[in-house]
């Protein structure tokens, strides 16, 4: 949720004194202090970290999409290119699954982070973010989307309710056909004016399954959100964005 606390400087010694240990020969140690280091803003040495780890085991798709999005922070759009494509090639020919929709989130939760804290790359972060969902849209639907989304769809959040550890969304959704593809993330923000997050488990990919009515998103929380945003995609295109006020944060 945030850097400023005692708990995230003791994660950095211990990834430094664990890289001292001889953990530059480990791909977890490597990805792990590459990760510290790019939420640390430091995204040379995230970048020098990372690319070690994909050395040392190319197959680490999580790493390369951190190595993209680090790569988006420091303004290198082709590093930043071709590292998220390394990272696709790695999940073509499976079927979608958690693991592939945790590395999504994770990385458009990395590029949120950039634009809060680079904001001269927010708009490269945003053409990162959305370039990844029009190709998660395929390929959790199994075509190619055409990337053009009705001018009319539009996006209408109902209510969110906060209770217990549990955070429910009711969402509308107008103005598209039953043969557009939907793609729906909702995103939290933790800490008063820090940077969104985005779960894996809010998400949605698919049609709508009746007319102007979203399928309902959950998330059990551990974290009560100060503010919430959703994002709609139609067609692997960005249609609609709304966001709502949250609660008092508990993090």
């Amino acid at each position: 949720t945030g850097t400023d606390g005692p708990e995230f400087a003791a994660a950095l010694d211990d990834a430094q004194r664990a890289l001292e240990l001889g953990g530059d020969q480990s791909v977890v140690t490597m990805v792990v202090s590459g990760v510290l280091a790019f939420a640390d803003g430091d995204y040379d040495t995230a970048v020098r970290r990372l690319t070690a780890a994909s050395e040392l085991n190319d197959q680490t798709p999580g790493a390369l999409l951190y190595l993209s999005a680090a790569e988006t922070a420091r303004g290198d759009a082709d590093a930043a290119d071709r590292w998220r494509d390394r990272a696709v090639a790695l999940l073509d020919g499976s079927e979608p699954s958690d693991r592939n929709r945790q590395l999504a989130a994770a990385y458009y939760t990395a590029l949120e982070w950039v634009a809060h804290d680079v904001p001269e790359q927010a708009d490269a972060a945003r053409e990162q973010r959305d370039e990844l969902i029009a190709r998660e849209t395929s390929f959790v639907s199994g075509e190619r989307v055409s990337g053009v989304a009705p001018a009319e769809a539009a996006l209408t959040v109902d209510d969110i309710v906060v209770g217990g550890d549990n955070v429910d969304f009711d969402l509308d959704v107008d103005g598209v056909s039953a043969d557009d593809t939907v793609t729906l993330l909702a995103y939290e923000r933790p800490i008063p004016d820090g940077p969104w997050v985005q779960p894996p488990t809010l998400s949605y990919i698919g049609p709508l399954v009746a007319p102007g009515s979203a399928p309902p998103l959950r998330a059990e929380r551990a974290c009560r959100p100060t503010e919430f945003r959703v994002d709609l995609y139609v067609n692997g295109a960005p249609a609609d964005s709304v966001t709502a006020p949250g609660v008092e944060p508990t993090c």
